[in-house]
């Protein structure tokens, strides 16, 4: 009876506990191969994007969304580079629309906010100008006309000591007559509806440019602009002093 040869493969395997090892190696390192890194500016993208919301609080913080769109552009173009090595598009992503939504959101309402004022500042200004052709004619009854009744009240004015202001000032011999009267062209609009702008008054003999705050409201039932305070030109009376002269004692005959 022959004897049975001994098969080789089995007789290294045996010799060789290592032999093994070979096989193994074939998915030793794979977890090193599949890990991806998240990319930080995209993080950073997502938590500026985030951020964005602080636009309402304030405007300075506009400079927030445009850095959250150009960090989310950054990272989108690190992470194609990174030959499969990083990721984080749906950060990137994320941060440059919520960028574009809240954004957008606020710079809309903005424009709209714009579009229905233009008309309100126009008409402030118009009144302005009626202010500043009716000076300029000395027809200080038209002007007196643009004044509201808070303005006669709170300042207790009438029309003899309105006309009597301007005529002071149209009589200046130093500075001469009234050259030029018209608004700035800027109108500060506030709820109510209030609105501030400032008068430039230029004289025929002087280089001096008056700058005159004017505040004015709008008419609940007629619409109308009408100015409530011109300050510097018309100051408000000061109440008198409470109670007599100091020291004074008031006592009858004894």
């Amino acid at each position: 009876m022959a004897d049975t040869a001994p098969n080789s493969n089995d007789r290294d395997a045996s010799q060789d506990p290592l032999a093994s090892l070979h096989r193994m190696s074939n998915t030793a390192g794979l977890s090193s191969q599949e890990y991806v890194a998240v990319n930080l500016t995209a993080v950073a993208a997502i938590l500026a994007g985030l951020a964005t919301g602080l636009i309402f609080l304030s405007p300075l913080w506009l400079a927030v969304p445009v850095l959250a769109i150009v960090l989310g552009l950054v990272a989108l173009r690190q992470i194609s580079g990174s030959n499969g090595t990083q990721a984080g598009r749906l950060l990137a992503w994320a941060g440059i629309l919520l960028a574009l939504g809240i954004g957008g959101f606020q710079f809309g309402g903005q424009f709209m906010e714009r579009l229905k004022q233009r008309p309100m500042k126009a008409e402030v200004l118009a009144v302005c100008g009626q202010l500043a052709q009716s000076v300029m004619q000395e027809d200080y009854q038209k002007a007196w006309s643009l004044f509201s009744e808070r303005f006669r009240t709170e300042k207790k004015i009438d029309f003899k000591a309105f006309s009597h202001q301007w005529t002071a000032i149209q009589g200046s011999r130093d500075a001469g007559k009234i050259k030029s009267l018209k608004s700035n062209g800027l109108v500060d609009l506030q709820p109510g509806p209030f609105a501030a702008t400032m008068l430039l008054m230029e004289m025929e003999k002087s280089a001096y440019v008056g700058r005159y705050t004017v505040v004015m409201s709008k008419h609940k039932h007629s619409g109308v602009w009408q100015i409530d305070d011109l300050a510097a030109l018309f100051p408000t009376p000061q109440p008198p002093p409470q109670g007599g002269p100091s020291g004074a004692a008031m006592s009858g005959p004894r």
